[in-house]
Order: C-alpha cells, then sequence, then structure tokens
C-alpha cells in the first residue's frame, strides 16, 4: 500500500534568500509540498550567488521564478501564486527595503488563509530583532539565536545537536 507524502496538496511560497530558509524549504519540498521558490533579480539566493552547487541540492524539487515585487506585473503575479498558496515561507520580513515592506504586509492582508513561517535568527520582537542574518557567518548566527532558547526560558539544547544534526 503507497501513501501519499505527508504535505502532498500543499503549496508553499518561499520567499527566502538566505541558507537556512532554502534549507527549510528543500525539507518541505523532501516530504511532497509544492514549493514554488519566489527570487528576486536584487537580491539573489545566497546558494546560488555562491556558485558552489549547494544550489543544486537546496533547490531540488522546487519551481522558481523570478520576480520584481514593487513593479505591477511582479505584484500582480505573486498575488496569483499567493492566492493558490496555503504557506509562506519567510526569512526577510523585519529587513525588507521601502516599497517591498509595503507590498509584503499587503500581500499577507489580502491572502488571509497563508500560514507564515518566519525565519529569525533572532526572533521577531526583543533587543536584537533587526539585527541581520549574515551571509559571511551563518553557523554563528544561527547558532547563538538557539543558544539564546536557554535564556530566554525556552527549552534548551545542545548545539552539537543541531551541528551534528
Amino acid at each position: 500500500m503507497t501513501t501519499a507524502p505527508a504535505l502532498a496538496g500543499t503549496t508553499v511560497l518561499e520567499l527566502t534568500s538566505g541558507l537556512p530558509g532554502s534549507y527549510c524549504g528543500r525539507l518541505l519540498a523532501m516530504i511532497g509540498a509544492d514549493v514554488i521558490k519566489i527570487e528576486s533579480a536584487a537580491r539573489p539566493d545566497e546558494a546560488r550567488a555562491a556558485g558552489t552547487g549547494l544550489d543544486r541540492f537546496l533547490h531540488a524539487q522546487k519551481r522558481s521564478v523570478e520576480l520584481d515585487v514593487t513593479t505591477p506585473d511582479g505584484a500582480t503575479v505573486l498575488d496569483r501564486l499567493a492566492a493558490g498558496a496555503d504557506v509562506l515561507l519567510d526569512d526577510g520580513a523585519l529587513g525588507r527595503p521601502p516599497g517591498v515592506r509595503e507590498r509584503y504586509e499587503e500581500l499577507l492582508a489580502a491572502h488571509p488563509q497563508l500560514v507564515v513561517v518566519a525565519l529569525s535568527p533572532y526572533g521577531l520582537d526583543g533587543s536584537v530583532t533587526s539585527t541581520r542574518y549574515s551571509p559571511g557567518s551563518p553557523p554563528v548566527a544561527w547558532l547563538h539565536a538557539f543558544a539564546r532558547l536557554s535564556w530566554t526560558g525556552a527549552p534548551s539544547f545542545s548545539s552539537t545537536d543541531f551541528a551534528s544534526g
């Protein structure tokens, strides 16, 4: 007896450019989600820009489209994609430039069915919220974020557990 993948029938819009977001999208695709990666020419995906071949792994099983959401045509395409999506995977809501931030807020208001998965190394509020994910030191930023869990009262775990899988 064959069973359908866990996320079969789930559509995910991936609005990420960092490695953690691309990896999360890859995991969702591996368990059956239809992941559509939205990329910007102004802010290319880190894995693709690095040219190391890592992008072939991280973007496998995904569809991809390059959009400038600040233009009317780009906004229209994004709206159409969002209308059919279930999940919005995002790693930049806090660091969006003017024009894009407003478009993001309009998108969420127009499509209340979207479950937003916001990836941030330092959370969505607090004293270090505006600290951006740094491409130069992703392991340091993300391990620091996980280490902070024990400082905030959340269950703690060893950073070696995270680093070693």
